[in-house]
């Protein structure tokens, strides 16, 4: 025996003319909420072990929100364009390293602003690096990185950021 369940996106023009049983709206809907109603954060690093630490530590800080990581920053792009332009949403804070190969943290960027998206809120991109080089710094700024996080990250300048994202 089926559930009868009702979801009010089948009532609407979302759905029109596509077949979806109540089960599967239900689904669809659960899913585009925990993924892209709520803030989230795209962190972008070739470094496994930096992601899960960066991970572990603004899950400690007590921010309540979606962590989705991508190890380079071509996935980082089609994640952004897949997943969040999909739902028409963007992540509310980019943590992107500087130094990836092949893409860079600053060709990230600039690609990131070549996908012109216009009418949402644009995220706040910080540039995770451990380089001091005024150089690669001024190069970061002019792609428009926002600001900077010195590897290690420390907790006082996370919790900074994450408030400046509106996330804690």
């Amino acid at each position: 025996m089926k559930a009868n369940l009702s979801c009010p996106y089948l009532q609407s023009n979302l759905f029109h003319g596509l077949r979806i049983d109540p089960q599967q709206c239900l689904h669809i809907c659960l899913l585009v909420y925990i993924c892209f109603m709520t803030k989230s954060i795209l962190l972008i690093d070739d470094e496994r072990i930096f992601n899960f630490i960066a991970e572990k530590l603004i899950v400690a800080l007590g921010a309540n929100t979606k962590i989705i990581v991508a190890e380079t920053g071509q996935q980082g792009l089609n994640l952004i364009q897949e997943q969040f332009l999909a739902f028409g949403t963007l992540p509310s804070l980019i943590l992107v390293d500087f130094y990836m190969s092949p893409m860079d943290g600053v060709t990230f960027v600039e690609s990131f602003y070549k996908l012109n998206i216009a009418g949402m809120e644009q995220p706040l991109i910080a540039l995770t690096t451990s380089s001091t080089i005024s150089s690669d710094i001024e190069l970061a700024k002019s792609a428009g990185v926002h600001t900077f996080l010195a590897k290690p990250i420390a907790e006082i300048e996370l919790i900074a950021l994450l408030k400046k994202a509106n996330i804690l």
